[in-house]
């Protein structure tokens, strides 16, 4: 299944392991779920919860860069969206780090 979100849950205290396997089977119908201790999570929430809004904004800037070197807007919309899918698949499937990390 092609993840189209990102959870992660951490197991409370009284959480069993079939809790957690029922959760976990329940979160990843919808995508990629990782479990966790509880003291990742306002980590997650900042970094992954606020993933979205900066790939957006590159997007956006992708997007309207091919509009400024005077593509048709469907072009340009067509290229950003599979230019960033595909270096998603990519980067899924190699599961490799950047250069940076």
């Amino acid at each position: 299944m092609s993840a189209n979100s990102a959870t992660a849950i951490a197991p409370g205290r009284t959480a069993s392991p079939e809790d957690v396997a029922v959760a976990k089977e329940l979160f990843g119908l919808m995508g990629y779920c990782v479990v966790v201790e509880e003291r990742y999570m306002d980590a997650i929430t900042a970094y992954s919860g606020s993933g979205s809004a900066f790939a957006l904004a590159f997007f956006e800037a992708l997007l309207l860069a091919g509009l400024k070197v005077g593509l048709p807007r469907d072009v340009a919309l067509e290229l950003a969206i599979h230019t960033l899918t595909g270096t998603a698949r990519l980067l899924e499937e190699a599961k490799a780090p950047t250069q940076r990390s």
